[in-house]
């Protein structure tokens, strides 16, 4: 099946929502073939994952359909958690964008993933560039290179087995660097191998909440930058959705189950959450996420993020959590009033938003290897 005419529907799609303006990005992503690198499809039905082989020989029309969303696409599943996903579309223009890839640019991509990415940067920097791109997990490797020598571009582009800390020295420095997996930190590594003026663009996680930020280093100590877009890329269930805490003398509790199951509507606090907008929301989480070491985030059985508070003191723990639609709580009242004054300051700010943040990534002497990170207040200090 030729998808010729579904990959004009998708550059069409990205140029109308705003995503794409650069032809010599529209015309990366006409030439790439997206199905060449979806090896299976998988969905969740009845609670399970459930896999679609992909065959590109004879690929049928609805799973074609399927692959050309605007979406992005979980291609491997191990122990019903996502280990790779292709990434959205819109969201790899904008990383492109806004790290001003152009012809003869050399990239680290971190995160291979299916290579659909790496393939869209290599048709934009050409052979005048280079494009170098490191995958930790060996089965997602392997796929991805297989998928490199099939569509006939591995040549072109430098695939390494490697745990992106490691850092890439015999190919470094770089232009840009590309990271397709969330994180909270980053290694010197990735400082140092970046050339001065040169960009790092990124989903960035701070307790819980996901940015999309885009940073430039200034000089040999400091990365300087904003928030972009609110995103989510490899979904993880971190340690805090499982970690048991103290019910009674002998009984344990997982915050997980408080959410799903213990927990119950306030009804004053989700009136007030639910006045605001969807990006007010986002904000908001934004804002507890940077202001409160209490903070959490989590996913529920059926994929929906959770964002909160918990804490634990002299009269118990107590939770308090924001659903899509409501503000649920359970235990002691500290919780709550944490949640409550955290609104209620954000509200006497201003309500500040991701574009009234700078951060800042200083690389100083410290022993962990990664930089130090502050989070700034533009116009609300």
């Amino acid at each position: 099946m030729d998808t010729l005419r579904l990959r004009k529907e998708l550059v069409n799609t990205l140029r109308e929502k705003g995503y794409l303006h650069r032809d010599d990005v529209a015309e990366a992503f006409l030439k790439v073939k997206r199905e060449d690198f979806i090896w299976s499809l998988w969905e969740r039905e009845n609670g399970k994952w459930k896999s679609y082989p992909v065959n590109k020989e004879t690929l049928d029309p609805k799973i074609a359909e399927r692959i050309y969303k605007d979406e992005s696409i979980p291609i491997v599943v191990e122990n019903e958690n996502i280990v790779c996903s292709s990434s959205q579309p819109a969201v790899m223009s904008v990383m492109i964008e806004e790290g001003d890839i152009r012809k003869g640019d050399k990239v680290l991509e971190i995160g291979t993933g299916s290579g659909y990415n790496a393939a869209i940067l290599h048709e934009i920097v050409g052979r005048e560039g280079k494009v170098v791109t490191t995958e930790v997990n060996e089965t997602v490797y392997n796929l991805a290179r297989a998928s490199f020598k099939k569509s006939g571009i591995y040549e072109g582009i430098i695939a390494l087995k490697r745990n992106a800390i490691e850092g890439v020295p015999e190919h470094a420095p770089f232009d840009v660097i590309i990271v397709t997996s969330s994180t909270p930190e980053i290694p010197h590594i990735w400082f140092d191998e970046l050339k001065t003026g040169g960009r790092i663009i990124m989903p960035y996680v701070i307790r819980g909440s996901e940015i999309l930020i885009k940073l430039t280093k200034l000089n040999d100590d400091i990365l300087f930058g904003e928030g972009i877009y609110y995103v989510v890329f490899t979904r993880l269930r971190g340690v805090s959705a499982t970690k048991h805490f103290p019910l009674f003398q002998n009984e344990f509790i997982s915050l997980k189950e408080i959410i799903e199951d213990y927990a119950i509507k306030d009804t004053h606090l989700s009136r007030a959450f639910n006045e605001l907008s969807r990006s007010q929301k986002h904000d908001f989480a934004l804002f507890v996420s940077i202001h409160s070491t209490d903070s959490f985030a989590m996913l529920t059985d059926d994929d929906k993020k959770v964002y909160g508070i918990i804490k634990e003191q002299g009269d118990g723990m107590g939770v308090v959590a924001i659903l899509e639609d409501k503000v649920i709580k359970w235990g002691s009242h500290s919780a709550y009033y944490e949640f409550k004054n955290m609104l209620e300051k954000w509200k006497d700010l201003g309500m500040p938003g991701l574009k009234d943040y700078k951060i800042i990534f200083t690389k100083k002497k410290a022993t962990s290897g990664f930089l130090d990170t502050e989070i700034n207040f533009v116009n609300f200090i």
